[in-house]
């Protein structure tokens, strides 16, 4: 007669392992939409989430609109802070002729210049790799302001998305 087999103790039942297709079927069941509720709100946050990147990333900080508030800025900031201290000093703004050119060196003739008015050694091109444009007197800003402009992205003159300070 063969002697029963006595019933696992605590400490071996401890060692033993769940079989693989057994541990991965808990796994499986504890992440149920039934067993979570708040599951789908969690993928509508994920969705929103992206949503939020995607427009950050690629809509609001396109490179158009980052040249184009760059180039305004220059227009009626640096370009016309430098105008208006050029025609301090030498009394009247810059002929067509002369230019934008006049802010980094002074034009014949030019009494009492003591540029140069922008902090550059050249002016600066837009930021679609084109001069800036430049008129005195003005034909929008009437005769008593330049005219400042840059052709935009699509770098044809009197276009929609010109960029000036009129």
């Amino acid at each position: 007669m063969t002697a029963p087999i006595p019933p696992p103790t605590k400490a071996a039942s401890s060692n033993t392992r769940t079989p693989l297709g057994a541990a991965m079927r808990k796994t499986a069941n504890a992440s149920s939409p039934k067993d979570n509720p708040l599951a789908p709100i969690g993928i509508v946050v994920l969705m929103v989430a992206m949503g939020i990147f995607v427009y950050f990333k690629f809509i609001a900080s396109s490179p158009s609109a980052q040249d184009n508030a760059t180039a305004k800025t220059f227009i009626t900031e640096t370009l016309t802070t430098g105008l208006d201290h050029y025609r301090n000093d030498v009394g009247e703004y810059p002929s067509t002729m002369q230019g934008l050119r006049a802010l980094v060196s002074s034009p014949p003739g030019a009494r009492n210049w003591k540029g140069p008015y922008i902090d550059a050694k050249t002016i600066p091109v837009d930021p679609w790799k084109k001069d800036y444009s430049y008129e005195y007197p003005g034909t929008h800003n009437g005769k008593t302001k330049p005219d400042i402009w840059s052709s935009g992205p699509d770098k044809i003159a009197g276009t929609d998305d010109d960029i000036a300070n009129w």
